[in-house]
């Protein structure tokens, strides 16, 4: 498990040549153009360091002539859809690699009404584990079958 920083992470990306702290970015209304070109190269530079996993992963073989990326699930992801206001919804997710066969791989899906919590339990699922919620099961009831094989 890797995570790059908290949701209040005060990182300011200077290699970007930016001055503004990323949680402050992201609070700012999505009619700020500067803090939405900002962003929009934030998301550039972890979609680049996301890649380059994927990449690392998928060149080592492991076992059965499969890669680790083939025996692996790696999830890309943000806690809320629109940090401005603080909106859990439409929060986009990007998930890699096949759980050796377990995971459907390849696909765009829209899911709208479905939490996190089920994705996590999906996942859980997909690596082998018996469980059908993730967190609190009185929010997080079911998995994320969607996404399996």
């Amino acid at each position: 498990v890797h995570q790059w920083g908290s949701g209040q992470s005060a990182r300011v990306f200077t290699e970007l040549g930016q001055t503004d702290a990323h949680h402050s970015l992201s609070h700012e209304p999505l009619s700020d153009a500067e803090a939405v070109a900002q962003l929009t190269d934030i998301n550039r530079w972890y979609a680049e360091r996301f890649a380059d996993l994927l990449d690392r992963l998928s060149s080592v073989e492991d076992g059965d002539g499969g890669s680790l990326l083939d025996h692996s699930a790696v999830l890309w992801c943000n806690e809320l859809g629109n940090g401005y206001i603080h909106d859990p919804s439409e929060v986009p997710y990007v998930l890699a690699g096949g759980c050796g066969g377990a995971l459907s791989t390849g696909r765009f899906l829209q899911l709208p009404g479905r939490a996190h919590g089920e994705l996590f339990a999906g996942i859980g699922q997909a690596l082998g584990l018996e469980t059908a919620s993730f967190g609190m099961p009185e929010v997080f009831d079911s998995a994320l079958t969607e996404i399996l094989s």
